[in-house]
């Protein structure tokens, strides 16, 4: 399968001119979403650990659909950006039971985190799920963007938050409100 994708692809982009200027444009960007896991015949089409991108980029150019109601039970889709030293959600209330999928994208020159936790906790205090997940994202790189998936289980005010060194105290976090 992953041939014929490549094949077709490499012979819609070795027509003439006329057509090529908006196929090339069309197979770059099937190229792109496809991201670097995809590969000839033969070889694997994607890495086993690598995660299912859901949401837009909110480093990318805003999506018309980025803030579209989800379908009941879907996961809705908040872009986060950071930079030094804020973060800046798309929303700051959210709802107890309703799937969530954070894209934070590193709009910064610095290396950043994302974490929920209580008002003025601590990298510690983060949210644990039932299962031991923890709603954090580390290590995120200039112009990368992850994903978290959260379900808030309690309603309250919780935060989101940076604790590289000197990010927290130098203003990065944000208050947020879970409702029931």
């Amino acid at each position: 399968m992953e041939s014929k994708v490549f094949d077709s692809l490499t012979r819609t982009l070795a027509r003439p001119a006329g057509r090529r200027t908006f196929t090339r444009g069309l197979g770059a960007l099937v190229l792109a979403g496809a991201g670097a896991g995809m590969l000839r015949a033969g070889q694997a089409t994607m890495a086993e650990d690598a995660p299912a991108t859901q949401c837009p980029s909110p480093l990318a150019t805003p999506a018309a659909g980025s803030a579209m109601a989800a379908p009941a039970g879907s996961p809705v889709c908040v872009g986060v950006r950071e930079v030094e030293y804020a973060i800046k959600p798309d929303r700051t209330s959210f709802t107890v039971g309703q799937p969530y999928v954070f894209a934070i994208g590193n709009a910064g020159e610095m290396v950043h985190e994302f974490i929920i936790e209580p008002p003025g906790a601590d990298e510690k205090d983060v949210l644990k799920s039932a299962d031991g997940k923890v709603a954090k994202a580390e290590d995120i790189s200039p112009g990368q963007t992850k994903e978290l998936a959260w379900t808030f289980t309690e309603p309250g005010e919780f935060e989101f938050a940076c604790h590289r060194p000197g990010h927290y105290e130098a203003g990065m976090h944000v208050a947020i409100t879970v409702t029931a």
